[in-house]
């Protein structure tokens, strides 16, 4: 699981930065639907090959139909928008706000324990993405470093 986070963390920044440089001005909706219809194309091998033996219910399938529309689909149009508008580094930085929204979600609907080890992790992460994308201003003389010349 923990590779699996790292590799989804690298290949966001990868998607980010390749999105910018070489898709500008491709219009969201498209590059969201290539990026669907990609991901598509090359889980639906191992669906097939990990097919339950069970029947899959309708219920299972309208979450399913919901979340890549709805949720996948809906994110990636305002992601790549948002990478178009704001460059991908500010892009990036809504990512790091995910687990505290997981936090949110499992304490309000699943009832879910919150310790103060995490209400300290979720500040520590708020306040690096607030520094990440300035706006929290560095303390005065953090600011650029002073370039010393060489004699």
């Amino acid at each position: 699981a923990a590779a699996a986070a790292l590799g989804a963390t690298l290949l966001y920044g990868i998607a980010a930065s390749y999105t910018k440089r070489h898709l500008t001005g491709v219009d969201p909706l498209a590059v969201a639907a290539g990026t669907m219809t990609g991901a598509t194309v090359v889980l639906l091998p191992f669906a097939v090959f990990w097919w339950p033996a069970a029947p899959i219910s309708t219920q299972a399938w309208g979450s399913v139909i919901a979340l890549g529309v709805a949720c996948t689909g809906i994110a990636y149009m305002l992601f790549f928008r948002l990478i178009a508008t704001t460059g991908p580094a500010r892009t990036i930085s809504v990512t790091f706000i995910i687990p505290i929204f997981g936090i949110l979600w499992g304490a309000l609907f699943l009832s879910e324990h919150v310790s103060p080890g995490m209400i300290k992790a979720c500040a520590t992460i708020l306040v690096g993405t607030a520094l990440a994308t300035g706006v929290i201003k560095w303390l005065p003389g953090m600011g650029t470093r002073r370039r010393v010349s060489a004699k």
